[in-house]
């Protein structure tokens, strides 16, 4: 997955002129990735004016302190990338980046668009594991969302950003905040906080391997519990002018209420047409409901309800460490 991820990086095109550094994060691994990290930018091809570096995290573990510890290497450059290692981009993914900061110089932070796929090539091309164009994953919600975060985007107010590839300039002065798994989400709320915009880069695009089974509710559980993390401390830290604060508010309290607000509508639809049309059509109503979330939308809406209530009730027991293991 290393090996792909920087195969893939260094094979697009940098901004010519200026010296680029790409710094690999080991962040107290014990799999020999360090080793392999090495290995990978002492033999890889790469453009002359682009530098590889593998830096060891000298602070505790964890993904907000390894961040820290490369951006300290790196402070004399204008512009941040975040990416991380079981992702590939596009072509000219990188170019894209740069040139929205150069078009818009309120711009702070962008996140580059997300495609879902169902496997990739081990070369770092963007291709799927047969060789051939990639196989789409998306799912409803993946889609939904996405269109949410293209209106956003237009108002300078995506909030939603990918991590996995996300770039934000050094001059908002917003470094990843200690112990927050979601640190995309922090970060975007840092540079908001402070009066920057905030946008979806849809020239940049990146490619993510929908996992299936264990692993796919895994990762869904870890990522809806970081949602609830990032969002508690950004209410607890205040946020913006009015209408950020609105947006903030909506998306802190909406996800939360959504599984009761559900159980709620489905309890009450049968009663209300069992007393304003008589018992059978309150019957009837419930089959109904009951049939819906058997199949497609239903089945899947009320799965996506299940897990947002899991999440929320597990962080409120104990908070999501922003420590974890990933296959290499």
């Amino acid at each position: 997955m290393l090996e792909r991820r920087l195969r893939n990086l260094l094979a697009d095109g940098f901004p010519g002129g200026a010296e680029h550094r790409v710094l690999v994060i080991d962040d107290h691994s014990t799999d020999g990735t360090a080793e392999l990290a090495r290995d990978l930018a002492r033999r890889l091809p790469r453009a002359p004016n682009v530098a590889v570096e593998v830096l060891q995290n000298p602070g505790p573990p964890g993904k907000a302190q390894a961040l820290r510890a490369g951006l300290e290497r790196l402070q004399a450059s204008d512009l941040w990338i975040l990416t991380d290692a079981d992702v590939v981009h596009r072509p000219g993914s990188l170019l894209a980046l740069v040139a929205a900061f150069e078009r818009d110089p309120r711009l702070g932070l962008a996140s580059a668009a997300q495609e879902f796929v169902r496997d990739l090539a081990l070369d770092g091309r963007c291709l799927g594991a047969d060789g051939a164009e990639p196989v789409p994953a998306a799912e409803r919600y993946d889609r939904w969302t996405a269109a949410v975060r293209r209106v956003e985007s237009r108002c300078g107010k995506l909030f939603s950003v990918h991590g996995q590839l996300l770039a934000w300039r050094r001059d908002t002065g917003v470094w990843p905040p200690p112990a927050i798994a979601a640190d995309d989400l922090a970060l975007m709320l840092a540079v908001r906080r402070t009066g920057w915009r905030t946008a979806l880069v849809s020239g940049a695009r990146f490619l993510e391997v929908k996992p299936g089974g264990a692993p796919r509710a895994g990762q869904a559980q870890r990522r809806a519990r970081a949602y609830f993390q990032a969002l508690r401390s950004a209410r607890a830290r205040g946020f913006g002018a009015p209408i950020d604060r609105l947006q903030l508010a909506l998306y802190a309290r909406l996800p939360a209420a959504a599984p009761w607000a559900y159980v709620l509508v489905v309890l009450l639809a049968p009663l209300a047409c069992a007393v304003s049309i008589g018992p059978w059509a309150g019957l009837w109503a419930a089959l109904a409901l009951g049939l819906v979330h058997c199949f497609g939308p239903g089945r899947d809406l009320l799965r996506l309800l299940a897990l947002i209530e899991r999440a929320r009730r597990a962080e409120a027991r104990a908070p999501l460490s922003d420590s974890w293991e990933m296959a290499r």
